[in-house]
């Protein structure tokens, strides 16, 4: 399945392609360059209360233009539409581009006691999601299946 992502960065119209796929429970999201390239992807899976994110990145060439920003995006509108007003996400604290994009984005560290080997040296954020906002840039997002794609359906 294809979806484009419509929005504006430095006052200027920026279309992102992303490509759909599922593997059994598990949805990735990969935005796409011109030539049909993977640029970023996200992988999540859609839980009963909320939309847990397993990896989000973004080709080093690539960063600091915005992918990161439309994948989350994306994401987003994912949970919308499965009425999930919850995300977390699992993050390194070595990665050190994770967390302020997280931040960015209104994503929080609730409160974790213990040390970084408690939790598998990974720290969740989160974010509740406000569906007027979302809502927003949603008109911005057309997801179209391809001739021969296979349906996913989102549940």
């Amino acid at each position: 399945m294809k979806a484009t992502f419509t929005t504006s960065r430095n006052d200027k119209k920026v279309v992102y392609d992303m490509k759909i796929e599922k593997d059994g429970d598990v949805y990735e999201i990969n935005c796409l360059d011109k030539s049909g390239q993977s640029m970023g992807f996200v992988t999540f899976e859609i839980f009963n209360k909320y939309l847990w994110i397993y990896k989000i990145e973004t080709k080093e060439e690539f960063q600091h233009q915005g992918v990161g920003s439309a994948l989350l995006k994306m994401i987003e509108y994912f949970a919308m539409q499965n009425g999930k007003n919850q995300i977390e996400a699992k993050y390194y604290p070595s990665n050190q581009y994770a967390k302020p994009l997280y931040e960015k984005h209104g994503y929080f560290i609730p409160n974790q006691k213990g040390t970084w080997e408690d939790y598998d040296e990974t720290w969740t954020m989160s974010k509740w999601l406000d569906f007027k906002q979302i809502k927003k840039f949603a008109r911005d997002i057309k997801i179209e299946k391809e001739k021969d794609d296979e349906e996913i359906t989102i549940e």
